[in-house]
């Protein structure tokens, strides 16, 4: 049992040890990389960037009609999955405003986030007008717009 204990230390230390110098190559290729960024001009930026989308219409396009089809639903997939977190993250931002609309501090930070003036009453205005735009629907009444 004390043998098999040993294993196990010897297994935490042996992967500590990794993690830490994965971190050290990590901060090594970021600052390097940062160098680059800051050497590299527009221009050459530009045409690294063409390069990049020249790359990418020539290799889709020598696509199978089927792997085309693919890269569209996963796309689609894609986008999909981005509206439906969106509208998620919407809900969950009016739900906390609407339930903390007496909250000073909250509409303050509610401002912040959706743009409302430094007025607390003012942000309240400004994101109920927001929601309604985007729902089509006046929720501090409860009407259809």
């Amino acid at each position: 049992m004390s043998e098999r204990n040993d294993l196990r230390a010897l297994n935490k230390q042996a992967i500590r040890e990794t993690l830490a110098g994965y971190a050290i190559a990590a901060e090594h290729m970021e600052r390097e990389r940062i160098e680059r960024l800051r050497a590299t001009t527009a221009e050459e930026s530009r045409a690294i960037y063409a390069q990049l989308v020249n790359l990418h219409q020539q290799w889709v396009t020598g696509l199978k009609a089927s792997e085309q089809e693919g890269l569209r639903r996963l796309e689609e997939w894609r986008l999909q999955t981005k509206l439906a977190v969106r509208q998620a993250f919407d809900r969950i931002a009016y739900q906390r405003i609407v339930v903390s609309a007496n909250d000073d501090a909250a509409w303050e930070i509610g401002s912040a986030m959706f743009g409302g003036g430094p007025d607390p009453s003012q942000s309240c205005r400004r994101t109920r007008s927001r929601f309604t735009r985007y729902r089509g629907r006046d929720h501090s009444t409860g009407l259809t717009a």
